[in-house]
């Protein structure tokens, strides 16, 4: 709890820390289509077992951007990322269909650290930006529904992340994209994609990757 705290505050010290000489701050929010990837090599699962499908989500967040000159911008903030997967599949058992839906929530808040390239067009400014960012696991949860011979039962649980049972709480990852902006208003679509293994790293054979795509809708503050 101690160390979730500390990261916590310090994701807070540095935004606002870097945030003091920016040029302008934005405030954007809007949908995600969340998702992960799971490998696992060890033979162990069915394949079919790792399929995963899209859980829409949303976020919220302030950005600031800091000009390089006039063209090129750094770009950072402090978003509240929803994150997770759906799963769902089916098997026959003595003759008797048992059929298994998931939903996981991943609650985090991110870092985006990238850098942003402006292109004047009239009156309109598009852009594109890329890097990564720095993402720490706030909380989540699973929930289960499965049914057999007609009878449903749903299984809620809280994740802890960081814990023995849970994924790890700090991820990271590339971030790539692409915007266009009208008097302060902007419309942007972006990527990321997740490099930090959410499962322990002793474990070589199975990994488990956060992937997101993001339509954003915000306001510049010049």
């Amino acid at each position: 709890m101690i160390q979730f705290r500390q990261l916590c505050l310090g994701a807070l010290l540095l935004f606002i820390g870097t945030s003091l000489s920016a040029q302008s701050f934005a405030v954007k929010g809007g949908l995600n289509l969340a998702n992960v990837n799971i490998s696992d090599d060890s033979g162990l699962s069915e394949e079919e077992d790792l399929d995963t499908d899209t859980r829409t989500t949303f976020h919220l967040g302030l950005m600031a951007d800091f000009p390089l000159g006039n063209v090129l911008s750094f770009q950072t903030g402090l978003i509240y990322q929803n994150r997770g997967y759906k799963s769902e599949f089916s098997r026959t058992v003595f003759g008797e269909t048992i059929s298994t839906e998931g939903s996981v929530k991943f609650l985090y808040l991110d870092i985006p650290l990238t850098i942003k390239a402006n292109f004047e067009l009239g009156g309109v400014t598009a852009y594109v930006y890329g890097g990564g960012y720095l993402g720490v696991g706030i909380t989540g949860e699973s929930e289960s529904k499965t049914t057999i011979g007609g009878i449903t039962e749903t299984e809620t649980e809280d994740i802890d992340f960081g814990s023995d049972d849970g994924p790890k709480r700090l991820d990271y990852g590339a971030l790539v994209g692409a915007g266009v902006e009208l008097n302060s208003v902007f419309v942007e679509l972006s990527y990321g994609l997740g490099l930090s293994n959410l499962i322990d790293e002793d474990s070589d054979d199975f990994s488990m990757n956060n992937r997101l795509i993001s339509l954003s809708l915000g306001y510049r503050i010049n």
